[in-house]
């Protein structure tokens, strides 16, 4: 579902509509291309032209000055419309900006500016007409054409516009082209144009609410140990080492009396032990003949992993892992960062479901890279029951049986959510 608000007659500058997103997109006006004039004429036009064939067939063939005159004063009009729209046209520049990310959902702002940079006269009654369509969507999503109007264009002078729009599934949509038209002053034609630049904007999946309350058995309840670790490595000096700070890590962690005294970012290190290690396991199943129940269900389980990738990559000093089933398998992992959340939500808004992927498989992918304190969480759709057997002897569950510890503490360790359970329902929640 795609809907769209557009916000006509707008000439002004500065004001914007809040956006739900990370940043907008930048432009380069070199990087758009503006095609040729098109002319289309209009049903009145025709009438128009057929009214002017006739009074000059009838003037030719009578020889009356009387219907001469009165072609002379009607051809004036139709020559000054297709004068007028062509300088209302000329030398307009446009430049869009859109936002880079957006949820699932969430209304957000596009802006278009426009530019006269030539022009004998002011340009009167512009529409500029967006096109965005979905890439790669695994359900047929409709493309949709919002509009905004200019009352006039101003020569030398940048006006400012925006529609807002809501998309409700998850995926990549490509903003093609922009078309730029006007029928002033008689609509008898539609002068248009065409300004191609295509942006490309990542709708990820709608988030929802989780079960963190502190007194909860839930897997997703902070863990009190780990808290205070991390309040003593805030607080105090209890760090591993020193290096240079990289993008993606989190600029609470900077040790800010190295920084002023070498002039560069330096960020901690800390121990292993200290960091919260979280294994996100995404399982989208799904038949080979899927109902809309069925694919319902799927959305849900993305839904969820990039609820609890969000969390944890907000939580704080904590190493988080997210694996993908489907037709590729994805793995992404880093500590907690807005630029791993990025790299996240990325992966979710495109993932592709798929009925041939095992459950082991995926275990077996995160076999090398997790360590027996690695709290893993298992998001699945498939409705049927879990080979156990399977599960047991992937290389995952022998590292975690060479361990000391409890049948408890290992159940605290490893959570097995199946979409549309009880325990599901308890954990997590849409909005």
């Amino acid at each position: 579902m795609i809907t769209s608000k557009n916000n006509k007659g707008l000439e002004r500058t500065g004001n914007t509509s809040s956006v739900t997103a990370d940043s907008f997109e930048p432009v380069s006006k070199d990087e758009i291309q503006t095609s040729r004039l098109h002319l289309r004429i209009m049903p009145a036009g025709w009438i128009y032209a057929c009214v002017l064939l006739i009074l000059m067939v009838s003037a030719m063939i009578n020889v009356m000055n009387l219907l001469v005159l009165l072609f002379g004063l009607m051809i004036g009009p139709f020559a000054f419309s297709i004068f007028f729209a062509w300088n209302s046209l000329r030398g307009i520049q446009l430049i869009r900006h859109i936002p880079q990310r957006v949820e699932a959902g969430e209304p957000f702002s596009v802006e278009i500016n426009l530019t006269k940079t030539q022009g004998l006269t002011s340009g009167w009654a512009l529409t500029v007409e967006d096109y965005v369509h979905p890439l790669e969507s695994d359900t047929p999503v409709p493309g949709f054409h919002p509009r905004v109007w200019f009352l006039r264009a101003v020569s030398g002078h940048t006006i400012q516009g925006n529609y807002r729009a809501m998309i409700a599934q998850r995926g990549r949509y490509r903003f093609g082209a922009l078309k730029l038209s006007t029928r002033f002053p008689l609509g008898l034609f539609e002068l248009n144009r065409f300004f191609v630049h295509d942006a490309d904007l990542i709708v990820f999946p709608r988030l929802g609410k989780l079960n963190v309350r502190r007194d909860s058995p839930s897997f997703v309840a902070p863990n009190s140990q780990t808290m205070w670790k991390s309040r003593t490595n805030m607080q105090g000096s209890e760090y591993h080492s020193l290096r240079d700070f990289r993008p993606g890590d989190n600029p609470r962690w900077i040790h800010w009396r190295t920084t002023a005294r070498v002039g560069e970012p330096m960020i901690r290190e800390f121990d292993d032990h200290q960091r919260q290690k979280v294994l996100v396991v995404l399982d989208p199943w799904i038949p080979e003949a899927p109902t809309l129940h069925e694919t319902d269900r799927v959305e849900l389980a993305v839904s969820c992993a990039t609820t609890m990738c969000t969390h944890f990559t907000r939580s704080g000093h904590a190493e988080v892992q997210l694996l993908i089933g489907g037709p590729t398998i994805e793995v992404v992992q880093g500590m907690s960062s807005h630029v791993l959340l990025q790299r996240m939500l990325d992966l979710l808004a495109t993932a592709h479901p798929s009925s041939n992927t095992s459950l082991n498989d995926l275990l077996r992918r995160t076999s090398s890279s997790v360590r027996d304190d690695t709290r893993m969480l298992i998001i699945s759709t498939r409705t049927g029951p879990v080979d156990n057997s399977r599960y047991e002897s992937s290389p995952l569950s022998n590292n975690r049986r060479k361990t000391n510890t409890s049948n408890a503490r290992s159940d605290r360790r490893v959570k097995f959510l199946r979409v549309g359970s009880h325990e599901f329902s308890e954990c997590y929640q849409l909005r």
